[in-house]
Parts: C-alpha cells; sequence; structure tokens
C-alpha cells in the first residue's frame, strides 16, 4: 500500500488537544497537512496548539466544539463551513467515559450522546465539504469494547441501567458508532468518501475517570502494557494517509480490517441503530442522498 501526500489536505481531528488526538494532529501537521483542532476546552486547545507548532513548525487551527451539545455542533460545522472550501480528512477522535449515568443539553445519555449523537451529527453536517475533496476519509477512533456489547433500542438512553462503572455505557456508545459507521458507508458508496473505524490499541490516556478507584486501579495495571498516545496515533494516521483503493466500512485492527460479531453486522439491527440515531439527531435519509 502507497501513502498519499498530506500537504495542504485539510484534516479535522476532534479532541485533538490531548491524547491520541493530538499526537495524531502532530504527525499530521508535519506531514504539512492544514490540521484543524476541533476541542471543547479552549484553553487546552491553545496548549496543544503552541505545543504541536513547537515540534513541527506548524501551526494548526482550532476550532470550538462540544459534542454534548446538538446545538454546539451545528454552530461548529458552520464555521468550518465558511473557513474551508473542501474537508480531507475528518477524524471523530474525541470521547467520555463517565461512571455513572449524566445527560447532555438534548437530554441524551452523556456517553452515547458524546461519543455517537454528536458526532453522527457533526459528521452528517459536514459531508458537503467531505464531498468536495478529491478522495476524502471519515476516521472513527474506536475501542475493540464495541465487539463486547450493542445497543439495546428498547432502552438505548440506560435508564433503567447503567451497568459496571459506567463499561456498558461506553462499550454501547462505541458498537453504536461502529454500526453507524456500517451504514453510512453504504450510503456513502459510489462517492469518494470512505468511512472507516479503528481500534488505536489499548492505550493510557486520560479518559478514564480517576476519581474512581476501579478506573484508577484499572490505569495502574494498563501501565504495565499499554500504548502510549503516540505509540497509538499511527493506527489512526494509517487510516488517513494510506491508500485504501475504496475501503470503507472497516473496523481495522493493527493496520488491517477485522471480523466484528455478527450483532454488529446484521443489517437489520444495523439499520435500526442508524435510523433511531439520525432521529435524535434531528436528520433523514434525505441528507445522505
Amino acid at each position: 500500500m502507497s501513502e498519499r501526500p498530506m500537504n495542504g489536505k485539510v484534516v479535522v481531528v476532534t479532541g485533538g488537544n490531548s491524547g491520541i488526538g493530538l499526537e495524531t494532529a502532530r504527525v499530521l501537521s508535519a506531514l504539512d497537512a492544514r490540521v484543524i483542532l476541533a476541542c471543547r476546552n479552549a484553553e487546552k486547545a491553545s496548549v496543544a496548539q503552541a505545543d504541536i507548532e513547537a515540534s513541527t513548525g506548524h501551526r494548526p487551527e482550532v476550532l470550538a466544539l462540544d459534542l454534548a451539545s446538538l446545538d454546539a455542533v451545528r454552530a461548529s460545522a458552520a464555521g468550518l463551513v465558511e473557513r474551508c472550501s473542501h474537508i480531507d480528512v475528518l477524524i471523530n477522535n474525541a470521547g467520555t467515559f463517565a461512571t455513572s449515568r449524566a445527560e447532555t443539553a438534548d437530554g441524551f445519555e452523556r456517553t452515547l450522546g458524546t461519543n455517537h449523537l454528536g458526532p453522527l451529527l457533526f459528521t452528517a453536517l459536514l459531508l458537503p465539504l467531505l464531498r468536495k475533496a478529491d478522495q476524502a476519509r471519515i476516521i472513527h477512533v474506536s475501542s475493540e469494547a464495541a465487539l463486547h456489547s450493542q445497543p439495546d433500542l428498547s432502552d438505548l438512553q440506560m435508564t433503567r441501567s447503567y451497568g459496571r462503572f459506567g463499561f456498558d455505557a461506553y462499550a454501547r456508545s462505541k458498537a453504536a458508532q461502529a454500526m453507524a459507521s456500517r451504514a453510512l458507508a453504504s450510503r456513502l458508496e459510489g462517492s469518494a468518501v470512505t468511512v472507516n473505524a479503528v481500534h488505536p490499541g489499548h492505550v493510557a490516556t486520560n479518559i478514564w475517570p480517576r476519581h474512581a478507584l476501579v478506573w484508577r486501579a484499572v490505569a495502574a495495571m494498563q501501565s504495565w502494557f499499554a500504548l502510549t498516545p503516540a505509540q497509538a496515533a499511527p493506527r489512526v494516521v494509517f487510516l488517513a494517509t494510506t491508500e485504501l483503493d475504496g475501503v470503507s466500512g472497516e473496523f481495522f485492527k493493527d493496520d488491517a480490517p477485522m471480523p466484528l460479531p455478527h450483532e454488529l453486522t446484521d443489517e437489520n439491527a444495523v439499520q435500526a441503530v442508524w435510523a433511531r440515531s439520525l432521529g435524535l439527531v434531528g436528520l433523514d435519509e434525505t441528507h445522505f442522498t
């Protein structure tokens, strides 16, 4: 597989102020891409911006983005429409993990809203810019946690039970994202836009809630074997920079597509999750034609 040149490519990285997002943005900036850090925390984004400039000589741009608010997502997408003629790569990296149930401004369970619904709306609103690129990529930074769950449409917002220390909510959000990625790929078939998800490895990041004893213990154990964000970032960069001959709708691990369990690929289940997700963010199929 050959690599495509990234000089001048417009790359949007959500959550680019820390962890895998920061290191991915750093690598792509070093490859002369025009990188836009889409972040919720302006102060942290500014620090990341200066850090990347110091290490690469290229200063990324910053865009305010709060995935837990659909209004904020719409405003951020509108801002990109104003400043960009097209987008070559959209990397949906930002995510959250919570040990107890909370809701977004729109009344969604927070993990689902931040990890799946917000990015889904953001991606949909940016499709016109992605379609203007010669060859555009949508990349969802996912997790193998998705393989151990499936969305329960009878209780998508997890009001009956929040599960094991937040893991169930996290896994279900990533499963929903993986299923929606497959559905979106089918709707983009024949276009110059591909969409894939990637498990970057078991990574020591700041996503685990340090106030919870169980996740402090997990983080401590992971420190013995987990990858650093800089070690994991190449898995994401691979999907952004490698010529993949139109590969779309896949879930990547170790730079290759991996099979998913039947629960995440069953066509009826995939379309049901897709339809419910669209309804929650106020979209319908006409947006993708």
